[in-house]
């Protein structure tokens, strides 16, 4: 009798020590404060607005490294919907601090040259969000966009998001509008 009542204190103190010890393995790791890239400037549909060095006209997304040392970018994604990655940073795509990487985008069928292309676009005539996500997967921004028209992107200046026309439209065309 006394043999079992030691092994029973023997078992309750062990499964104490399991979960007193389980408790302090299963605690999660703080994870790493992500660094702050922004989505800084966004212009979904380009008439002429603006043009990049292979010549194309077609609305971009421009991000910016805020921090105060170079970031590397390999692995992270922009998404037009929640988790719906279309475009994947290559291997070696670093920004130094305050530098800007614009992606031009190419829309579904794609486009050829030096410039970097993601083959999604978003709509200027409705409302829509833009995500860009670490390599982890953790939302690296979120910005959700108005619907803003031809020519009119959508800008972050000293915090807040603008609507910013790139391109007046002539006469005609305001006429038309």
């Amino acid at each position: 009798m006394k043999k079992n009542i030691g092994l029973i204190a023997f078992f309750i103190l062990l499964i104490m020590a399991v979960i007193a010890f389980s408790a302090v393995w299963d605690t999660p790791q703080e994870e790493a404060e992500l660094p702050n890239i922004r989505l800084t400037e966004i212009l979904p549909t380009n008439h002429g607005a603006s043009v990049n060095k292979d010549g194309q006209s077609m609305g971009y997304i421009t991000l910016t490294n805020l921090e105060n040392h170079a970031v590397d970018l390999t692995g992270w994604g922009l998404a037009e919907r929640a988790y719906k990655v279309k475009y994947v940073f290559e291997k070696g795509t670093t920004l130094t601090s305050g530098e800007s990487l614009t992606i031009w985008l190419a829309g579904k069928h794609g486009a050829r040259g030096g410039e970097r292309y993601a083959q999604f676009s978003i709509s200027s005539h409705h409302e829509s969000r833009l995500y860009l996500y670490a390599a982890d997967g953790r939302t690296a921004d979120e910005v959700e966009l108005p619907a803003l028209g031809e020519n009119v992107a959508y800008r972050l200046e000293n915090g807040e998001w603008e609507s910013v026309m790139l391109v007046e439209p002539t006469e005609s065309e305001a006429q038309s509008g």
